[in-house]
């Protein structure tokens, strides 16, 4: 009878293939459609998410704070997910199984859970407008410049107009116009002066059962180390009398962020709203540096508004 003397074991990667691409569409306040390309490698598939920052489990097994849902294949997608918290950033993995304890690695996507709108404005179909602060920039939607102020709020597309330095790169979402404010739009600055953003009459249903009011996105950033200020204001009296409902100042970094707003006090009344930029900037040398407020209102979701002609 002979003896093996010598063996060689040699370890090598089986081929289980990723899922990819992995998208997510339909998102709502607590559910979202999960797609894939369909097809028939493997025994199944394990679909899995949960809050952002969550580590995704082993094999076919859950980690902590994750959901996992078996699909046997072929598995037919999009695969809804719902009971999401609202206003949450989650995250989403799927794997494949293709032979017992034979697993392919992890395709990642991510979503945010936001609200649905009932009056969605958009000042994507506007034209720019000149960059002078007095000049006129007509908004014939809901949102419009207000007369008897300092400044206009002006329509614009692409990096802002002193990037890298201060301004976003583009609109939030990478595309479409925007509207802002120049706290330093001229070589004395704007100190004191104000452009006021207002709706027309709105009718609003802000029930506090309701998870969302309003919402924007709002990108402040100066290297002038003077921030303007912004304010949104209310008014039942059609005008005559305005009550602050939020405001934001200081540097709040190059980023684009989304703002949700409660209107739980103006629930059932007609109301006009406004937002109101004051300029802080004193400065002369610097001047060219101090673009500040930006609103994407595209990104706005009224989802407790609705507007009277």
């Amino acid at each position: 009878m002979g003896k093996l003397r010598l063996f060689e074991l040699v370890f090598v990667s089986a081929d289980c293939p990723p899922v990819q691409p992995v998208t997510v569409s339909n998102v709502t306040e607590t559910t979202a459609d999960i797609s894939w390309p369909a097809d028939a490698v493997g025994d199944s598939l394990v679909l899995e998410y949960g809050l952002a920052g969550f580590v995704p489990g082993p094999a076919g097994m859950p980690g902590v704070g994750g959901i996992a849902v078996g699909l046997l294949q072929p598995a037919l997608a999009p695969v809804q997910i719902s009971g999401l918290q609202t206003r949450e950033l989650y995250e989403v993995y799927i794997r494949r199984q293709c032979a017992p304890g034979v697993w392919g690695p992890n395709t990642q996507a991510t979503f945010f859970t936001n609200c649905p709108p009932t009056l969605l404005e958009t000042a994507d179909g506007l034209s720019v407008c000149s960059t002078g602060c007095p000049d006129p920039c007509p908004l014939p939607d809901v949102w419009q410049n207000a007369p008897g102020d300092d400044y206009e709020w002006k329509v614009y597309t692409g990096p802002g107009l002193t990037f890298p330095i201060a301004g976003p790169p583009a609109a939030a979402g990478g595309s479409g116009n925007y509207l802002y404010f120049r706290n330093a739009c001229s070589p004395t600055g704007a100190f004191g002066k104000t452009a006021i953003l207002r709706t027309l009459c709105i009718d609003v249903v802000a029930s506090p059962a309701q998870s969302c009011h309003f919402s924007f996105d709002l990108y402040m950033n100066t290297t002038s180390g003077q921030m303007s200020t912004l304010a949104l204001q209310a008014s039942t009296d059609g005008g005559q009398t305005w009550a602050n409902v939020q405001t934001w100042s200081g540097n709040r970094g190059k980023r684009w962020r989304r703002e949700y707003i409660n209107l739980g006090a103006y629930h059932g009344q007609i109301a006009l709203f406004q937002f109101v930029a004051t300029g802080t900037f004193r400065g002369i040398w610097r001047y060219r540096h101090g673009q500040s407020g930006f609103l994407r209102l595209s990104g706005s979701r009224n989802a407790g508004l609705r507007f009277l002609r």
